[in-house]
């Protein structure tokens, strides 16, 4: 995680009290108006009128008289829509009135030089794509300003001596009016449900389909995405203060303030409560940084803002906005009012990938025992990885961001792989009778998981019956007919099943194919005194007593935690009172120790 711009901005950079104006324009705004989606629609109107005109004067080229002229007005006008969908969202937003600007020009000179009323009519109801045009992506103010420059310019053209007159002016005018009313209640009914109704910015509904329609173009172009989430620090104390008004009025003029220090590509959304997400289409991290920058500029002093930013990645599309969150979280644990960047998720997947490649990515084994005699039975493979300048890496920093990727199926495959052939060793050696690997639930849901397992077995030369996989509660949410298919061709093939956290989920025992209940660690640290009762423990050991089914108890760190579940009938452990993860040779030569220790004891006990 990146942390910059920690220090106050000066106060003199600050953005103060909003016109008045800059409200009105852009709290009317409809949702839909994103500026790619303007500029296209925009140019479609413009194709569509210049197309219509100039097969009308192909058609009948004496009906219009200036022919000639009209039909270069045509080709302007289709050239313009040709520019209007080819820049899409490039240009500044002004550049769009200008476009409309000029079709209301175009058709007004179309009517002024039509030789026949008849011609200045048909050419006049033209102005309804102005109107539809205006009414769907300007705010309200600006859309009636385009109308009733539209309706005015068609008006005079159509009143020049010889022209139609008043009364088709007013008929076409109405027409552009009423369609225009239309139009404009239509779109902004539909974008009611994707606004924020408080600030009028995106609401979460919104922004969905807003960061949806953006990675799939981002997919299809390559171009970079960027996303960053905004808290007010300290908004509870706004609330304390001045009430839940003074707080609403805050989050009011922040939208305000906000909307214009960003790209017009940008696209402004409130979650909920003082929790804003700007999206940031075309943008690497650092231009990302810089306009974030103007936006912490704009917050109306004293308040100051956090800001979690990170960047689209191709290959965990839905990973942007938790990822951004995660860096809001580092934000304000380094003390607020700065911005912090998310570390690129690419290059930590090739950074792991080269770990896989050079060998640097290893399995660990925990030992599981017997707690009458703490003698290994078993082992649990992990994966470690041992980084040549920062040492042992946790899984925990690394395994969520690869989380669904091709990457972590590898992995995965290549943890299993090994495993199979440390219990081969272990066979011959002399070790635990069987080694546990946790199973994701991506391979559950693979139909071909349980082949590949098979197919591995039997390559390594490894019974079945020595290989235990476990899956976690979570991992079985909606216990799936596919994960449950797969545990039980699994289980068909001599294969045991342990369901891991035991007691955290909400996993039916009556579905599941499994032998072994592995009790949660957050359980066993609930064991404080020997005299503990334990009653969740009690329940778990009834329950798998009724089941029939092995229990291991997870986590277990102290000695009378051990006496306390050896009381109840537990016959496995695991824990660091018995060792702690460790390569294989290491695990041997503990469990050696342990077991001479063992012998020993008892030895002097008789």
């Amino acid at each position: 995680m990146i942390d910059v711009l920690a220090t106050p901005l000066p106060q003199r950079l600050r953005v103060h009290a909003p016109s008045f104006l800059r409200r009105l324009l852009s709290a009317a705004r409809p949702v839909v108006a994103t500026p790619r989606v303007v500029a296209v629609t925009t140019g479609g109107l413009f194709l569509a009128g210049g197309a219509v005109v100039t097969a009308a004067t192909l058609i009948d080229p004496t009906g219009f008289g200036a022919e000639m002229a009209i039909r270069v007005l045509a080709v302007m006008a289709i050239c313009f829509g040709v520019v209007s969908a080819v820049l899409g969202a490039r240009p500044p937003a002004w550049v769009t009135h200008v476009f409309v600007a000029a079709g209301t020009g175009l058709i007004s000179a179309g009517v002024a030089l039509a030789d026949s009323p008849t011609v200045a009519t048909a050419l006049a109801c033209l102005i309804v794509l102005i109107a539809v045009d205006s009414a769907f992506f300007f705010a309200w103010p600006a859309a009636l300003l385009h109308l009733v420059a539209a309706v005015a310019c068609c008006a005079l053209a159509l009143g020049l001596p010889g022209g139609p007159g008043a009364s088709v002016a007013v008929v076409v005018g109405g027409l552009a009016v009423a369609t225009a009313a239309v139009v404009g209640w239509l779109v902004r009914a539909a974008g009611a449900a994707e606004t924020d109704p408080l600030t009028g910015l995106v609401n979460r509904r919104g922004l969905d389909r807003v960061v949806d329609e953006t990675v799939t173009a981002a997919g299809q172009s390559g171009r970079p995405v960027s996303l960053a989430v905004v808290d007010v620090d300290h908004f509870k104390d706004v609330n304390d203060r001045a009430g839940r008004r003074g707080g609403d009025q805050l989050l009011v003029d922040l939208a305000a303030e906000w909307r214009p220090a960003l790209p017009r590509t940008a696209t402004l959304a409130r979650l909920g409560g003082d929790e804003f997400v700007v999206l940031l289409p075309g943008l690497r991290l650092p231009a990302a940084v810089s306009v974030l920058q103007r936006l912490r500029a704009a917050t109306p002093a004293p308040h100051t803002v956090s800001v979690g930013v990170a960047q689209w990645e191709p290959e965990s599309p839905s990973s942007m906005l938790p990822d951004a969150d995660h860096a809001l979280y580092e934000a304000k644990r380094a003390g607020r009012n700065r911005i912090a960047l998310h570390e690129s998720t690419s290059a930590l997947r090739g950074e792991v990938r080269r770990a896989l490649s050079e060998g640097e990515l290893v399995v660990h084994y925990q030992p599981v025992v017997t707690l009458s005699e703490g003698r290994a039975v078993g082992a649990e493979a992990l994966l470690r990885w041992q980084h040549p300048q920062r040492g042992m890496i946790p899984p925990a920093e690394y395994l969520p961001l690869l989380e669904g990727s091709e990457l972590m199926a590898e992995i995965d495959f290549f943890v299993l792989a090994e495993a199979c052939r440390q219990a081969l060793r272990w066979r011959v050696s002399g070790g635990p009778a069987t080694v546990a690997v946790n199973v994701s639930g991506d391979e559950l849901v693979d139909p071909a998981y349980a082949d590949r397992v098979a197919a591995l077995l039997e390559q390594v030369g490894l019974p079945p019956s020595a290989l235990v996989l476990e899956v976690t509660e979570s991992s079985l949410a909606g216990e799936s007919d596919a994960a449950l298919g797969t545990l039980r061709r699994l289980r068909s093939l001599g294969v045991a099943i342990a369901v891991d956290d035991f007691g955290t989920g909400y996993s039916s025992l009556t579905r599941l194919p499994v032998d072994i209940l592995k009790i949660d660690r957050s359980f066993v640290s609930q064991i404080r005194r020997p005299d503990d009762a334990a009653p969740v423990v009690q329940a778990v050991l009834a329950l798998a007593r009724a089941f029939g089914l092995d229990v291991i108890a997870e986590g277990v760190e102290h000695a009378h935690q051990a006496q306390v579940l050896h009381a109840l009938g537990c016959a496995h452990a695991q824990g660091y009172l018995y060792g702690r993860p460790a390569d294989a040779a290491q695990l041997h030569q503990d469990t050696t120790a342990r077991a001479a220790a063992t012998a020993t004891a008892v030895s002097l006990a008789g």
